[in-house]
């Protein structure tokens, strides 16, 4: 695929320290995932190169659980993996703003080396899947145990408060044209069954976002790919699970749109938003048993996905078509409307340009029987890899 190996290593001794095997090996084992490995000498770790961090956060997208990475420095890494659970194993790096990670730590002591792990494999999940750091000294892994831990299998299922549930609730039954947007968090969520019969019970236009998509079926009525900001300036609700308050969606949303919004970070809710719950997306949805009434609102965003589809440029149109035809696995650095819709979750990823080569090996390792297709530059480029022996490498 390509990858580009380091040659500067900053940190030589770190890399030469007996323990740095212990650690590699202890995450690749203990957490039934594998760790990237951006320095091309860790033992026990998917060597990706400089694509590392992409392909942590392909991998996650991909298999719904955490990713990990180990680098040397974080520039650019964090805002590469925001909102995405993935651990930064940092070597030998104090100095650069930890800015944007859910939570950090500098471990100097062998004896702090299990704590840290546990906490940062706990915390990448513990309020809303975001990234966290983990930054380590060569005295830390001089004698380094083998480290044990246990891995959290998602984030909290912490159910929205009652009465906010209840004002939701209440606007979505007295609603004519709302919509739905369903954002990363609900694939990390413990109870992302609930979302079927909540947009079957509630009559729901659906658009899923990042590695949401998938979440319904592809021939559902119910599912939209493309005409979302037609259907969110004709809508008199909006309703977003899991998406970030500053998210460019929620920007230029019409004036009279009641706002809905879910996310477990409660520092990510829309300074507009009329309902903010604080809750997993599954566990909300599951909450939101209101019915009501379709009026030929589900048709009416139809016709503006089709306007969108027929909009396409001739290359997008090309790759939907393509697409269409029993690819497996998609990696795009093209627009999402050019994608047709997935089958099941974790199978479509769109992702930032230049990032795609690192997200089709994390994705294919979340996926190591099926293809991987790639569709990067502009004009778009396709690339297909096919199935990995292993995802344990």
């Amino acid at each position: 695929m390509g990858w580009h190996t380091v040659k500067n290593t900053k940190t030589p001794d770190i890399l030469t320290a007996p323990g740095i095997t212990l650690l590699c090996q202890a995450l690749t084992r203990d957490t039934d995932r594998p760790i990237f490995d951006a320095t091309g000498r860790l033992p026990g770790t998917v060597y990706a190169g400089e694509a590392s961090v992409a392909a942590a956060c392909g991998y996650a997208a991909a298999s719904g659980r955490a990713g990990a990475a180990v680098i040397e420095t974080h520039d650019g890494a964090l805002a590469a993996c925001a909102g995405m659970p993935v651990v930064l194993v940092v070597l030998c790096d104090t100095l650069v703003p930890t800015a944007g990670s859910r939570w950090s730590v500098v471990v100097r002591e062998a004896a702090q080396l299990t704590r840290a792990i546990q906490q940062a494999l706990t915390n990448t999940l513990a309020s809303a899947p975001g990234p966290v750091l983990v930054r380590l000294h060569p005295e830390a892994l001089a004698e380094a145990p083998a480290p044990q831990w246990h891995v959290p299998p998602s984030y909290p299922a912490l159910n929205g408060a009652q009465e906010d549930v209840e004002a939701a609730a209440s606007a979505l039954s007295v609603c004519q044209t709302p919509v739905l947007i369903l954002g990363p968090q609900w694939r990390f969520s413990r109870h992302p069954e609930a979302l079927r019969p909540f947009v079957v019970r509630m009559e729901l236009p659906c658009f899923a976002v990042g590695c949401a998509a998938g979440g319904l079926p592809a021939d559902s009525r119910f599912v939209f790919r493309a005409g979302l900001t037609a259907a969110i300036s004709a809508a008199d609700l909006v309703l977003t699970v899991g998406v970030a308050g500053d998210s460019p969606l929620l920007t230029g949303l019409p004036a009279l749109a009641f706002l809905v919004q879910v996310d477990l970070d409660p520092s990510g809710h829309h300074p507009s938003a009329d309902v903010a719950l604080r809750a997993d997306a599954g566990r909300v949805m599951a909450q939101l048993t209101e019915y009501r009434e379709d009026d030929g609102w589900l048709l009416q965003v139809r016709a503006f996905e089709q306007a969108a589809w027929e909009g396409l440029s001739a290359d997008h149109q090309a790759i939907r078509t393509a697409l269409s035809e029993g690819a497996e696995v998609v990696i795009a650095e093209v627009a999402a409307d050019a994608l047709p819709s997935a089958s099941e979750p974790g199978r479509h990823l769109t992702v930032p340009h230049g990032a795609g080569a690192g997200a089709a090996l994390g994705a294919g390792l979340a996926w190591p029987t099926h293809s991987v297709t790639l569709l990067s530059g502009e004009p778009a480029e396709t690339h297909v890899f096919p199935p990995v022996k292993s995802s344990r490498l």
